[in-house]
């Protein structure tokens, strides 16, 4: 578990240099049990040596952020010597300073051991566990250090955390502590940030939900686009190839039919615009009539060169009725009629 250790100091074998303004051998922690309830081993004083240099000494504990003012000096030549956790303590030639090196003074000169003393402020993780059958904690390691306070009542400490912006201690405390330490410290804070995180996972849910279905929608208009494309593709070839075996069917039945060019032109426009069922009905009227008239087909001619039919003339030097007689007698093809009457 992660805590904050606070710990009164030891300054029976401190040694005070009044010009130098330094006290000597200061005990910061001493191997084994602490009077508050702490069991601190050889080997953690030893691992926590770099924490302690440098450290900071105020003129007591106190909440929030600290002044320049309440500054009474630092340590320095942090060692592990003689089974304790020792340091050299500087004090500053200040207002703070020079009070609390007066009261160390006196002291050293006599004056009562408790009117004063130092307190640790540090932060530690251990485990509790009973040493002679009491509840400790075992110190596994110390982890910072803020400060190394000048207290009325050392053996009491200022046990708090400071809350102010640039509180070391604090930060410290927090990037000691395990998951389960903080989840056990403020529960509530871990159920807000569960609620916070669950609502940013269905926000990022709805937004990639809403542009799959923006994608989805997209490819939807494009596939039918393609579709009517080619629907209307398949609907014009389908028409064209309709229309193509309508004119060939159209086509044949003539050729079967045998008409005369002068009606195959009339009836092939009746027959498109007819339904097939009735092209026979029709062609066979048109045959019936052509017979009437005496129209007949060309016959088909293989093997010889293409017959031109000639015009047939009335000779005018003779009787006109006698030389159309014999002119008429000799018409052979439907053109040749159309030419005799034209003249």
């Amino acid at each position: 578990m992660t805590t904050l250790l606070i710990e009164s100091l030891d300054l029976s074998e401190a040694q005070f240099d009044n010009s130098a303004r330094v006290l000597k051998n200061v005990g910061l922690i001493r191997a084994g049990k602490s009077l508050n309830r702490r069991f601190y081993s050889e080997d953690t004083l030893k691992k926590s040596v770099g924490v302690f240099e440098g450290a900071k000494a105020f003129d007591s504990h106190a909440k929030g952020e600290r002044r320049v003012g309440e500054l009474t000096g630092w340590y320095e030549n942090v060692r592990f010597e003689n089974g304790a956790l020792r340091a050299d303590r500087r004090f500053l030639d200040t207002n703070a300073g020079r009070d609390v090196m007066a009261v160390v003074e006196a002291i050293k000169a006599g004056a009562p051991r408790n009117l004063a003393g130092l307190s640790i402020n540090a932060v530690g993780t251990g485990k509790v566990s009973k040493l002679d059958g009491e509840d400790y904690l075992h110190v596994e390691s110390i982890t910072a250090a803020n400060s190394v306070d000048d207290v009325v009542n050392p053996a009491a400490g200022g046990s708090y955390i400071e809350s102010a912006n640039g509180d070391e201690l604090a930060t410290a405390m927090l990037q000691a502590m395990t998951f389960e330490e903080f989840f056990e410290s403020r529960p509530d804070y871990i159920k807000r940030i569960q609620n916070e995180m669950k609502t940013v996972r269905q926000d990022d849910a709805i937004k990639a939900a809403k542009a799959e279905a923006d994608s989805a929608l997209k490819d939807l208009k494009e596939a039918q686009s393609t579709i009517e494309t080619l629907q209307a593709t398949r609907e014009a070839a389908v028409t064209e190839l309709a229309t193509a075996r309508r004119e060939l069917a159209i086509e044949k039945a003539l050729r079967a039919a045998g008409l005369p060019a002068l009606y195959e032109n009339d009836v092939r426009k009746r027959l498109t615009g007819l339904p097939e069922t009735e092209w026979l009905e029709v062609i066979s009227t048109e045959k019936k009539k052509a017979k009437r008239t005496g129209a007949a087909a060309l016959p088909v001619v293989t093997g010889a060169g293409q017959q031109v039919a000639q015009p047939i003339t009335v000779m005018a030097s003779r009787d006109p009725k006698t030389a159309f007689r014999e002119a008429l007698a000799r018409v052979q093809s439907p053109e040749e009629l159309q030419h005799l009457l034209g003249q």
